[in-house]
């Protein structure tokens, strides 16, 4: 997958014209006082160890050197990891739990999250052959939102397909694995329910970026989600037609699109090149605009009176105020 330019004020951006797609205006609502700490204490991995230096050797003569046996080629120290996010959420002071079995998922909760605190949900679904802490990283670093805005954030990643790169098998066009028994829609419905079991949901929010915004599209298209309250896409898409959607409910939509993008295409694709096997009889994608007309008709909004974004600076490496924006809000259920 091509990489898109990250945007760090992204995830506030998002939240902004979320609430105002929504209509509300009202003053968020203070979290009532915490009773005495109620939450499990969570076990977190110990910091990885600081990798060691070797130490210079004294000088020794030419003569010793002749003499002494060869020595094995000297290999240098690799280069730090990035921080996994177990490490970015014990440094944030957030709380943390593990939810999937076998295929395992990452919640976090503010630090000073207590159960009688409701909280939205972010669902956040990575890009293909990428994972939930590089999509993390990506928006910016969701996490460091979290105690701000008042939320939990489930990061699940995708399977391996035959080829070792993970991916969400999500619609024809991006990304099906004919060889790999998958089925991520019920497997990212169980574990939304094992987070209700955890915390007390309030509203969930999906964020995916070109595969996992096709994801994040196709669970809204099965309606196993009956809270769900929008989902937000960069650079993905959905099924080639809208009756191939069967269970879908009004949503709110917020979709993100660069109009160079040479691998999901803004204006839609009828031929689109399957990323996973290469696949030319695959189906194509709508484009952005019709994507997001689809979701504005199923929530009865007026297709005729869209109004104007005035242009705005999104991408840092295109200067001046490059993204325009439409949204359609009128008579929206």
């Amino acid at each position: 997958m091509t990489p898109r330019p990250a945007w760090a004020p992204l995830f506030a951006l998002l939240a902004a014209i979320i609430f105002a797609a929504c209509g509300g205006d009202e003053q968020q609502q203070q979290a009532p006082a915490a009773p005495e700490a109620q939450q499990q204490e969570q076990a977190r991995p110990e910091p990885a160890a600081p990798q060691e230096t070797a130490e210079e050797e004294p000088a020794v003569s030419q003569a010793e050197q002749q003499a002494a046996p060869a020595e094995e080629d000297y290999e240098e120290p690799a280069e730090a990891e990035e921080p996994q996010i177990s490490e970015l959420a014990a440094a944030a002071g957030l709380g943390e739990y593990i939810v999937g079995g076998e295929r395992p998922a990452r919640l976090l909760v503010p630090g000073d999250w207590s159960a009688a605190e409701p909280l939205p949900l972010g669902v956040l679904l990575h890009d293909y052959s990428n994972d939930a802490e590089t999509a993390n990283q990506y928006f910016g670093g969701l996490h460091l939102q979290i105690e701000v805005a008042r939320f939990a954030l489930l990061l699940p990643n995708g399977q391996r397909g035959s080829d070792g790169e993970t991916f969400w098998d999500a619609v024809p066009a991006c990304c099906e694995y004919t060889d790999v028994d998958s089925d991520d829609v019920a497997y990212l419905a169980s574990i939304v329910n094992e987070a209700r079991g955890l915390i007390d949901v309030n509203g969930v929010y999906l964020f995916g970026e070109s595969n996992g915004g096709f994801m994040a599209y196709r669970m809204a298209c099965e309606g196993m989600i009956p809270d769900l309250q929008a989902v937000v896409s960069v650079a993905g898409s959905s099924f080639e037609t809208s009756d191939q959607c069967v269970n879908p409910s009004p949503i709110s939509v917020l979709q993100i699109h660069g109009t160079a993008d040479q691998i999901i295409a803004y204006d839609g694709s009828e031929d689109l090149v399957n990323l996973a096997n290469d696949d030319p009889d695959q189906d194509g994608h709508p484009g952005a605009r019709e994507l997001v007309e689809r979701w504005a008709a199923r929530a009865s909004c007026d297709l005729e009176q869209p109004q104007a974004v005035p242009a705005f600076d999104l991408d840092a490496a295109v200067n001046g105020n490059e993204t325009t924006g439409l949204r359609f809000r009128e008579g929206c259920v």
